[in-house]
Parts: structure tokens; sequence; C-alpha cells
């Protein structure tokens, strides 16, 4: 009953409840995709190769789906899904799964897409060479070729004006004299409706400004039927790759930006006349450095530029000023004073640091002004034993001059104390970390000896095996109980390897900076595309089993965020036909199959509680399952199943399959 209880405090925190009867990259970059606003769902979709990822006005989060390669995605009202093509196909997309709707006939090489909500067809259109486009247009049963656009022209922007129910293309004239033109749609032929000796770029219906708007290049532009008028200028810096306009309830304009800024984001948000980024969904951060807040669950990285925190579900980005800005210093958490510290480092006008700051996860805090002397590229190990925060190594640079430091330092909290002025060690800097499985600090020089501290004395441990540090860090994996760091081998170059205490021992190719979550024992590597989870309690959301009921649109369930103690970003997404329908949303504990006619089966052992809601206008209902913070949780299977009392379907029930959640890392 423990599992119960929990289970039902933390779905009866969800708004409506009713208590009668709810490996994977944390992170990634958008290059290569394809985005497009589902306004069922209210959510912004982006398709890379292989995945969907989502943005629901709040957090990223990546579906369990598998993606096709897809193009041109838009929103069809007649479908009431996003529609792509994929290859030759048209694909619709109902946030759960894909479903091929048809074929087009013919070779569809750089083929556009368009959903022309007026006539409820599909529309394709084909470059023809240099003698326009071949239109394509499908009516649900079968396709018809209308009138091409026109000759002598290349179609590069297309969309559909959903104000004045228009197709909209830009294209640009090769013969007469360049020239873009502007045509649109009449329901027979292709008008010329302006020309002009720019490119006003891709197109997409903007809901707030109820115009075309197209935003390829600086400043946007808008089109109401006549003429082009230039917006104010935006924060766009890069030209849009594609875009695709939002749902009427948010009123703006999202856009892909070509080329990814450091701690940037690729997806842009235009709400009234301003262009602003979107927080990141993965930070891409140079000379990354990497830690764990033990206090606080949070991954920290800081880079020269920005600084981030991984909560577990979704990269925060930290806006504190302080410290001043630079590159190449130290950063390690101070488990007793549950602090994050951070030694010198080098300025941006190149001259050498020797301040030292603390984050309590609010406020950086200039704790000491003196200490050590200034340097660059240290190391910083805790001591968990001592509770001391330990200083190695680094470098200094006085104009032509260059200070190499094989001193020791140590951090109370308050104050650097000198242990050592000149260690065994070589100068050559190094990476440091702790052991913790025997009470160690271990540090490998530059020069490739592996060295020890026990609280006393350095000890050579190892100078059989030439490994050189890449990071500055050695970082405790709790998973192997030893130390984890990326070192170069002179002759087989970078890779990840793993110290037992007497030798290093390959254990990956080359990886990013780690580290390590106790308390879930979750180990975290940073990429530069991706933040990767190592857990033996991988948080999943795996379907089985079918659903049952609708006609146009499956009856499906699908969990938006992960599960995982302490959540509170985990939604089970409801996809039905019928609207405005009471559904329930059923939890339980264990698969089972269980007919109940007209081919519906429930499929959830063990009932253990019951949601009563409704289906929205589109057939939607997103739930809130918010998880208890309790790792006893961990490893622990849920399943669940949504019914909906739909008239329309046999039995006037449609049933979801069901959706198992294994509450992890």
């Amino acid at each position: 009953m423990r599992l119960q209880d929990l289970l039902l405090t933390a779905i009866c925190a969800a708004p409506v409840c009713s208590q009668s009867l709810s490996t994977t990259p944390a992170t990634s970059t958008f290059r290569s995709s394809w985005i497009c606003y589902d306004q069922a769902r209210q959510r912004l979709s982006v398709f890379t190769p292989g995945q969907v990822w989502e943005w629901d006005g709040a957090r990223w989060a990546r579906l369990s789906t598998t993606s096709p390669i897809v193009t041109n995605p838009v929103w069809s009202t007649t479908h009431n899904r996003i529609l792509a093509m994929s290859g030759s196909d048209v694909v619709a997309f109902d946030g759960h799964s894909f479903e091929t709707i048809a074929t087009v006939p013919g070779p569809v090489p750089g083929a556009r897409l368009i959903a022309d909500s007026l006539t409820g067809e599909v529309v394709v259109l084909v470059q023809n060479s240099i003698n326009g486009s071949i239109h394509h247009r499908w009516d649900g049963t079968s396709w018809r070729l209308a009138a091409p656009t026109p000759s002598q022209s290349v179609v590069l922007g297309h969309g559909y004006d959903e104000g004045r129910n228009v197709l909209v293309i830009e294209s640009i004239r090769l013969l007469g004299g360049l020239a873009y033109e502007t045509f649109e749609w009449d329901g027979s032929a292709w008008v010329l409706r302006a020309t002009s000796n720019r490119l006003h770029g891709n197109l997409a219906y903007d809901y707030g400004l109820r115009r075309i708007v197209a935003s390829r290049t600086r400043p946007s532009y808008t089109w109401d039927g006549t003429t082009w008028s230039q917006l104010t200028p935006g924060t766009v810096d890069e030209p849009s790759v594609t875009q695709c306009t939002n749902g009427p309830l948010t009123g703006g304009t999202f856009s892909r930006v070509g080329q990814q800024q450091v701690g940037g984001s690729m997806i842009q948000f235009r709400l009234q006349q301003t262009w602003s980024p979107l927080p990141v969904a993965h930070p891409l951060a140079s000379v990354p450095e990497f830690t764990f807040d033990t206090a606080r669950g949070r991954a920290i990285l800081m880079d020269a530029a920005s600084m981030h925190e991984f909560d577990g579900n979704n990269w925060i980005g930290v806006t504190s000023t302080a410290p001043t800005q630079r590159s190449f210093f130290p950063l390690v958490y101070d488990e007793a004073r549950q602090q994050t510290v951070l030694f010198g480092g080098v300025s941006p006008t190149m001259g050498d640091l020797g301040d030292t700051w603390v984050w309590d996860g609010s406020n950086w805090t200039q704790a000491a002004a003196s200490g050590p002397p200034a340097r660059r590229a240290a190391t910083l190990a805790y001591d968990s034993a001592r509770q001391r925060v330990v200083l190695l190594g680094g470098f200094e640079r006085t104009g032509s001059s260059t200070t190499f430091f094989a001193d020791h330092w140590e951090w109370d909290g308050t104050t650097w104390t000198l242990v050592n002025a000149t260690t065994p060690m070589s100068n050559t800097g190094g990476a440091a970390g702790y052991d913790r499985a025997r009470n160690r600090v271990v540090f490998v020089e530059g020069l490739g000896t592996t060295w020890e501290y026990d609280g006393q004395t350095w000890t050579p441990a190892s100078r059989s095996q030439i490994l050189t540090p890449r990071d500055r860090t050695l970082a405790w994996n709790g998973q192997r109980q030893q130390l984890q760091s990326t070192l170069r081998d002179p002759q087989f170059g970078s890779a990840e390897y793993a110290w037992d205490g007497a030798q290093w021992t390959q254990i990956d190719n080359e990886q990013g900076p780690v580290t390590y979550d106790p308390a879930r024992n979750v180990l975290f590597e940073y990429g530069t595309t991706a933040l990767t989870l190592s857990t033996t309690n991988p948080a999943s959301a795996t379907h089985y089993g079918d659903g049952c009921g609708g006609q146009t649109i499956a009856t499906t369930l699908t969990a938006f965020g992960r599960p995982r103690p302490g959540t509170n970003d985990l939604h089970l997404d409801l996809r039905a036909e019928a609207a405005t329908r009471p559904a329930f949303f059923v939890l339980g504990v264990g698969r089972d199959q269980v007919s109940i006619g007209s081919g519906c089966f429930l499929r959830i052992q063990n009932p253990i509680a019951t949601v009563l809601s409704f289906t929205d206008a589109f057939g939607v209902r997103s739930l809130a399952l918010p998880i208890v913070d309790d790792a006893g949780l961990l490893g622990t299977d849920v399943t669940t199943q949504a019914v909906v009392l739909d008239p329309n379907s046999p039995g006037g029930l449609a049933v979801t399959q069901g959706l198992e959640l294994a509450i992890g890392s």
C-alpha cells in the first residue's frame, strides 16, 4: 500500500482529481530540424532525424516516438494533425505516432507541402526545372493536377493565409530581368499580386497580426494580400531556415534560425514585433566546467560566456552577473558548506585571477580576494573525509614570462591554507578528483604519473601508464565506485578511463566531462549536442497493445516529460476523436488484457487510481502527473490507460493503448 499512497498523493496534487476507484538524451540541439506548431495539443513540435522534441511554453521534452525523416511540416485544420513530407509520402503526426495518409504521384525532389483550409485539400508543389512547379492536390481520396506555378520561375517561399484562405508563394523570375514575385491561388489560377527587388523569405501565417509573416532576413516583413510591409526590426541575427506559425491562443510566430550561437537557441519566437530566443534545449559550452550540487540535486555547467543548471528535466539559464567574466577556471562542489567553489582563471584581457567565489544556488559571493597566487588552468577536488577543497597546479603568465605551479592549497570555507609550496608532482598541470572508496585525492600530472594524497603525504600510485589528462577534473562515478575522466594515450589518442587505485582501465571511447548525482545514482555526461545519463534505473515511457475507437483520429496516450521522483513536469497526453467528452485516466501496477467487446481491451492490472476529466474541442486532454520526491520509487513501474465516452465508437467507448511508466532518473 505504500506505493499506492505515494502515487495517490502525487495524482491528487493535479488540478482535476477524483479518487474513486494516472537512455534518453536529456537535451538536444536542433540542427537540420523542421518545426511546426500543433494547434490541438498547443505544443511546438521539432522534427529531427529519428526524434521529435516538443516545447509546451515552459520546457522541452523528447517524445518516445521515433520520427521518420520529414520535411515541410504544416498544421492541417482539416486533418486536425500536423502533416509533413517523408520521401514521396504525406504523413500525419498526432503527437503519438506517424501515419502515411497519401503517396504523391511522380518524383518529389524539393517538394513543398501546404494545407488548404478552404478546400480541405493537401497541396504539394514540386519544382519542374525552371518551368515552374507541378501542382498536386489530394482531396482525401485521390490526386489531381492543378495549374502549375508560373513558368521560368522558382518557388522560394510558400504559406497559407488563414485569415483570407489563400495560398501564397514567392518566386524568383529567371528571365526578363531578375525579380521576386508574389502569387496567390484564386482557386483556378496563380495571380501575380506584387513584384519586388528583395526576397522576403519563408512564409507563415501569424494569428496575432492576422497576416503572412516572412523572416528569412532581418528585418521581418508582413503580407496583407496587396503589399509587403516592414516590421519593426527585431532581434533575429541569423537567416531563418524554416518557420511555422503558432496557434491562435498565443498569437505569435516561431522560427528556426540558421546557426546556433554559443549558449543560445536555434528556436526564436516573435510576439507582436520583437523576436526573442526560447530557452535553450541544450547549452553549447566552450571549455566547459561541470560539477554537481548534491544539496539541490542539480548539475552545474559553466564556461566563460554562460552558466546553466540541469534540474533532471531541463537546462535552466543562470543570469547572475558575478563572478567577473573569465575562462580556464576550476569548479568544484563543497558538500560541507553546500556551495560551488570557483577559483581564479584568466580574464578577457588575458590577466590571471586569484579570487575565490562561491555559488549557493541563488547568488555568487566573493569569498576571498587572496590566497593561492593568481593562475589559470588549476584543478580543484573536494576531499569529503576532511571537508576541504584541494587546489593543485595551474600557471600564470606575465608578459612573456610564464610561472608553472606545483603547490598544494586547501580551502576550509573561509580561508586558503598552503599545505605544500612544492609538491613532488611536476609543474606540468593536471587533473584532480577524490576517490570516495579509498579516501584519497588523486592527481594525474601532465607527464602522466598518477599521484594519491591520504591527508598527509603525496605518493606516486602509477607510473607504468603514460596517460595525460585532457580535462582538468577526475569525476567520481558512484556506479563503478571509481574515478573517471578523459585521458590521452600518446599512441591511441583520447578515451574515457576509470581508476581502481592501481591502474587506469579504458571503459569507452572519447567522451565529454562527467559529473555524478549520488542521490539517484546517475552519471551525467556533457557533450556539445546532448546531455546523456547513465543510470541503473532509467526513466522511460513504453507503449504496449493497441487502442480502439475513433475513425479519423486514433485514440492514444503519450507521456510528455520523464517519470522521475520529484518532477512536476510529467504530463499524460490523451488524443481522441471525441471532443468535449468525459475521459477517465486509470493507473495501475502491471499489464493486463481484458476484452470489453468491440475490439477494445482494458490493459491495466491492479488499478490503484482513476482521474476524471474531459477532452477539449480538439479531442485532447493533458493531465499533469507530478511524482513525489522519494528515491524509493526508483525502479517502480506504473501502467496507465485512458477511456473516453464516445457515442460514435463501437460500444460507446474509445480506449487508448497501454502506457507503462518506469519511474527512474
